[in-house]
């Protein structure tokens, strides 16, 4: 009878430690591990600042007004159609206007400012709805 327990325990013990083990990926896939350390706080994520010099010109004329030195760009297309698209859409709430710069690319900025500081600022305000918004600085 001691022998016939020990057998089961000894089968019992196996199948526990059988089924603690760590899952391996199978095949070519594996899963990547993270390194970083996970917390349950807020994570910030920090935009990286983008801010480039150009020269361009308007793709209407009737738009002459509404630039400054300072552009918050919200598109960059290489069609004319699509950068329409997207002026469009953001009507009534901006009035966007359309800038060709010298490689003949159409920007669609969504407003105009002549500080620096304040471009920033509503690139900052708009952030969740234009994550890949910058700042045109018109070269004179």
């Amino acid at each position: 009878m001691n022998k016939k327990n020990i057998i089961v325990l000894s089968v019992c013990l196996a199948m526990i430690l059988a089924s603690c083990s760590v899952p391996r990926a199978t095949g070519p896939y594996r899963i990547a591990k993270s390194n970083a350390k996970k917390e349950s706080s807020k994570i910030e994520v920090k935009s990286k600042e983008v801010v480039r010099e150009e020269s361009f010109k308007l793709d209407s004329s009737d738009d002459v007004d509404k630039i400054n030195t300072y552009n918050v760009v919200i598109g960059s297309f290489s069609k004319r159609a699509n950068a329409n698209n997207l002026k469009n859409s953001q009507r009534p709430a901006y009035s966007p206007v359309i800038v060709v710069n010298e490689n003949g690319m159409y920007r669609v900025i969504l407003i105009s400012y002549s500080q620096y500081e304040k471009a920033k600022a509503k690139i900052a305000q708009i952030i969740d709805e234009f994550p890949d918004a910058w700042v045109l600085v018109q070269k004179k």
